[in-house]
């Protein structure tokens, strides 16, 4: 059994015995002795349903048992995208919906892990940070200086936006942390 205040984003739980993917994990305490309730935003993985759930930190959870697979992120073929089992050679075939908002961080030969329940594919985890490089960004207006000044970029490819210091340039290359979406550093 998993308690609440341990399911952190990505994690899968089963709940009424039906499989969800938890999307947010936020804690917090309410009052002086409320104790500690999670809000978890949670996707049934067999109908797409997102919900919000407010369980106290203690409540459990059903255990799941996973089977992952390194894989090789290799072609995409129409809607589906198509990895190779780094173990036995094998294809795996992934929809769009599973791998999500990173599917803008895939890039090709980029080494993943994919969980599976029961034959199923039920998560895709992808590195923790990723190199891309600035295909498109404006110029900041010059004097603004009020604080962290931030512009949008375009990466490589795949178009991903996100929020870059003023400092970066076309051409550039960035690490991403692809849990959050935002910039870490450049990349020399």
């Amino acid at each position: 059994m998993k308690e609440a205040i341990d399911c952190k984003p990505g994690q899968i739980i089963k709940k009424d015995g039906a499989l969800y993917v938890v999307r947010a994990w936020y804690p917090h305490k309410i009052g002086d002795r409320g104790g500690i309730v999670v809000d978890m935003k949670i996707e049934n993985l067999d109908t797409g349903n997102i919900s919000m759930i407010q369980p106290r930190s203690q409540d459990k959870f059903d255990d799941v048992i996973l089977e992952r697979k390194q894989v090789q992120y290799s072609y995409q073929d129409g809607g589906m995208y198509v990895f190779i089992d780094k173990n036995t050679f094998d294809q795996v075939e992934i929809n769009s919906e599973l791998l999500g908002d990173n599917l803008g961080f895939l890039k090709e030969n980029m080494e993943l892990d994919i969980f599976f329940h029961e034959g199923r594919a039920v998560s895709v985890v992808f590195p923790t940070f990723v190199e891309m490089e600035i295909s498109y960004t404006e110029n900041v207006v010059r004097g603004d200086t009020s604080g962290k000044v931030l512009k949008k970029a375009k990466m490589e490819d795949s178009g991903l936006e996100i929020d870059v210091p003023a400092f970066c340039n076309i051409g550039d290359k960035i690490k991403i942390d692809t849990r959050t979406h935002e910039y870490v550093e450049r990349v020399k």
